[in-house]
Formats: structure tokens, C-alpha cells, sequence
């Protein structure tokens, strides 16, 4: 009996503590603000929890609606869905073969649109170790170690889908690490290449980044693409102060003796 009653004026003494080093840490007017948050649960029933330092930034924005906040918050939650892009013809045949033996229908792969040869699996990594998806997991694998597809988040997708490169186009990618999208870019340059009947196209991509380590990660990648890897150059330089990249490589000289610059 006493040692019931110790334990619990320790506890009491211990909620004391935590309430006076929160009211010291907030200070007195901010400690009596309201700072619950209602939501509806999947069951039905209200609850209420103290909002964290990001639930009260996203309040402070207002720019969510409070009946989608319970949505949004549940969506930030969900693990990402698994996305790829398939870069040759004998890759596709095999990932159609892949792609039927995924029998439940909730698991089905679906194609994103505005890129072609790229799909989303409608789960994330942790579901991916299932049994059932074995063979899926063993082809993602392999094929992202030999270069056949590319492991690439939807949104990540969108930029170079926007540009429209053609085959005569100069990139310039001032943040590139770890070069999903520098690795895209590349694709599109010989893709319309491909398209307009030439072999090599007339473009290139410049990456660049920062930090050494980050570019060593550019460049490593790249590396997988095969001969594509051939039309990027990989730099290591500040953005804010980057080499004006259209001025001339040549200069027109006055005496006919003197050697054309060359930098």
C-alpha cells in the first residue's frame, strides 16, 4: 500500500514538473491559448490533441480549409506510391509479363499519362515486401541496378514533361543530385532524336551541383544510362554564381595569324 502511494505522488510531482517547464517554455499567454485541435476520426468520434509546430504553421497560412485539414493531414501520412520510368522496348515487353501476375486488383499498376513507358504502383516500398509481390520486387531491382527503368517520384516527373525537349536542345539543371530528372532529360534529348531518324542528338544537358559528395551521387547515375551518359557534362559549382553558359566558346579574331580563343 505505501509503495502504491509512492509511485503515484512521483507521478503527480513528475505532471507538476512537465506543466510548469511547459508554462515556462511557452510563457503565460501563450500557455492559455486554446491549442486543441478537433478532428473526426475514421470511426466517427471527435478527438482532440495538442497541435504540433507544423499543424499550427499550416493554421497560421490558412491555407487549407478547415473541413479538408482531417484529409490533408491523413494524406501527408500515407507512404509514397512507387514510380518508374521504363527506358527500352525489350523492358516493356518484360514488365507486361511482370504486370499480369499481379492478380489483386487493389495492387494493379497504373500508367501515368503524361509520360510514356512511366507507371505508379498504388503502394508504398513497405508493402512491397509481401510474398505475393516477390517477382515484382526481384524485376525492380535488377532493372534500376542495370539502367532499364528508372526509380523516379510522380512529381518528379512533371518539369521535363513540361519543358517538351527536343533533340537540338541545350539543359541546363542548376540542382541536379541525384538525377532523376537529369537522367529524364537525357532520355527525352534521344528519344526525339530516335524519333526524327538520328542516332545522337544535337543537345546536351548540363548538371550541376553543389556539393561534391551529392555530385559524385549525379554522376554515378548517369553512369547507368549507357552510352546516353555521353551528352552530359557534370559540374560542381555554386547556382547563385553560375558560368554565363551562352557566351560564345569562340571569338571572332581581328588578324588572321592570331589563333581562335578556345577557352
Amino acid at each position: 500500500m505505501f509503495l502504491e502511494r509512492g509511485v503515484q505522488q512521483r507521478k503527480r510531482l513528475r505532471s507538476r514538473g512537465i506543466c510548469r517547464a511547459r508554462k515556462k517554455r511557452l510563457g503565460p499567454d501563450q500557455h492559455d491559448e486554446q491549442t486543441a485541435r478537433i478532428s473526426v476520426t475514421e470511426s466517427g468520434r471527435i478527438s482532440s490533441h495538442s497541435r504540433t509546430n507544423f499543424e499550427q504553421y499550416v493554421a497560421l497560412q490558412r491555407l487549407v480549409p478547415v473541413e479538408e485539414l482531417t484529409a490533408f493531414y491523413g494524406a501527408l501520412r500515407r507512404p509514397l506510391s512507387i514510380s518508374f520510368r521504363i527506358r527500352d522496348a525489350a523492358t516493356a515487353e518484360h514488365w507486361e509479363r511482370i504486370k499480369n501476375c499481379i492478380s489483386e486488383e487493389k495492387l494493379k499498376p497504373v500508367s501515368i499519362p503524361f509520360v510514356a513507358g512511366a507507371w505508379q504502383l498504388p503502394f508504398g516500398k513497405d508493402d512491397l515486401r509481401q510474398p505475393s509481390l516477390y517477382e515484382l520486387r526481384r524485376w525492380l531491382s535488377s532493372c534500376t541496378i542495370d539502367g532499364k527503368i528508372a526509380r523516379q517520384e510522380t512529381v518528379s516527373m512533371i518539369p521535363v514533361a513540361l519543358l517538351g525537349i527536343q533533340h537540338n536542345h541545350a539543359i541546363l539543371d542548376l540542382c541536379a543530385s541525384p538525377g532523376s530528372k537529369t537522367t529524364q532529360a537525357l532520355d527525352a534529348l534521344y528519344d526525339d532524336a530516335l524519333n526524327k531518324g538520328e542516332n545522337h542528338p544535337d543537345g546536351f544537358v548540363i548538371a550541376n551541383d553543389l556539393d561534391p559528395r551529392r555530385a559524385y551521387v549525379l554522376a554515378n547515375r548517369c553512369a547507368r544510362i549507357g552510352i546516353r551518359s555521353t551528352s552530359v557534362m557534370i559540374t560542381c559549382h555554386r547556382a547563385q554564381k553560375f558560368p554565363n553558359v551562352e557566351a560564345p566558346l569562340q571569338r571572332e579574331s581581328k588578324n588572321e595569324d592570331d589563333v581562335p580563343y578556345t577557352p
